[in-house]
């Protein structure tokens, strides 16, 4: 499938930076939105802005749906709020570059019994 090619502004949000998506990856590519922080669910894509790839999400606000940007990538990029960048997004696959700025995961400790 081809990447979904867009030029879109950066918004400040109350979370994270996003630039708003005009098309619902859910209802285009068949895919399931997914949890990927407490309370909160995103449909996982492959994003590049101004030729800079990372992973990310898009998510439903306000009914409308934004590709989060973290602050991490939007750094890299040159790229300040306000500024009008190149957006392509596209399904991730297995071997997609890791998400920017996610936390490391942590391995699970094993609880000790008593006694």
């Amino acid at each position: 499938m081809k990447p979904v090619r867009f030029t879109a502004q950066v918004l400040s949000g109350h979370k994270e930076d996003a630039v708003e998506v005009a098309f619902d990856p859910g209802q285009a590519w068949g895919i399931a939105a997914v949890p990927f922080r407490p309370k909160r669910r995103g449909y996982p894509v492959a994003a590049t802005i101004n030729s800079l790839p990372f992973r990310s999400f898009v998510v439903s606000r306000s009914r409308r749906l934004f590709l989060l940007i973290p602050p991490r990538v939007l750094e890299r990029a040159g790229v300040a709020v306000g500024a009008s960048l190149q957006v392509s997004l596209s399904q991730p696959s297995t071997s997609d570059t890791p998400v920017v700025g996610a936390a490391p995961r942590r391995a699970a400790t094993p609880k000790r019994r008593p006694g």
